[in-house]
């Protein structure tokens, strides 16, 4: 735990606070996990929604995939035309984030990346090369890292949550399809960006939604029908989406191997 101050910061042992040290192993991981992880599981809004409906899920990302990382001042997070396997949300700290432009030899207009900006999402979703360079502006920077090999282990190990995630990745993949190869960032700043991944979200919720009220109601029609031969089938729509999520020209991005 760390007491955040103006000018400093210092670290306070566990063992120096009695009440934590009452707390039972369960209750003291609980501690830990919204102490260190928090800030994503409650800002971010497919991270929100698991810590949320699907908690045990959220304690398997916390234990297997996510892990706090500490950078010192001048440290080089990432340069161009990198492979990225790891998203970073920003707790504590201010980056200097350098955009690559379409004309070579020339860098856009630098700009600050600061606590609730996060930077290479789309390495959880497609095949990512870093856009720009990212530079630690103070002193110290702390960074929630969520590995993505073992972010979609364990996602994919739970078929509720797995649906979801499919679909708001299939947002993340179909956005970026959509932009021109310039436009393409590795950053989402806090109050800006941020609301287009809320509408990811709110899409892949009423889709699976959607998809959970159809086959009740073929359910229903069957019980109705009585006849496996009169047994109403499922459209093609579903088949055609998941033959589109996979249709792509060799130049889009796609789903990593």
């Amino acid at each position: 735990m760390e007491f955040k101050g103006k000018h400093s910061r210092e670290r306070i042992e566990e063992a120096s606070v009695p009440i934590i040290m009452g707390l039972s192993a369960n209750l003291l991981g609980e501690v830990r996990v919204a102490v260190n992880f928090g800030p994503l599981l409650t800002a971010h809004p497919l991270f929100a929604h698991i810590n949320a409906f699907f908690h045990p899920i959220a304690n398997d990302l916390t234990n297997e995939a996510l892990v706090v990382k500490t950078s010192q001042e001048d440290d080089v997070l990432f340069t161009p035309a990198e492979p990225c396997s790891e998203m970073l949300w920003v707790v504590l700290g201010r980056v200097i984030y350098f955009k690559q432009s379409a004309e070579e030899g020339r860098q856009e207009e630098e700009r600050r990346v600061t606590t609730g900006d996060w930077m290479c999402e789309m390495c959880l979703w497609v095949t990512w090369v870093t856009r720009g360079e990212a530079i630690v502006d103070s002193a110290e920077c702390s960074f929630i890292c969520v590995e993505s090999y073992a972010f979609d282990d364990v996602i994919t190990k739970h078929m509720p949550i797995a649906v979801i995630v499919l679909e708001y990745a299939e947002s993340c993949r179909a956005w970026l399809n959509s932009l021109r190869a310039e436009n393409l960032t590795d950053v989402v700043y806090l109050g800006r960006g941020h609301s287009k991944f809320d509408m990811f979200m709110e899409k892949a919720l009423k889709t699976v939604e959607d998809r959970r009220k159809n086959r009740q109601a073929l359910v229903k029609q069957a019980k109705k029908f009585g006849k496996k031969g009169d047994m109403p089938t499922l459209d093609n729509a579903d088949a055609d989406a998941e033959t589109d999520k996979v249709d792509a020209d060799a130049d889009q991005f796609e789903y990593p191997p």
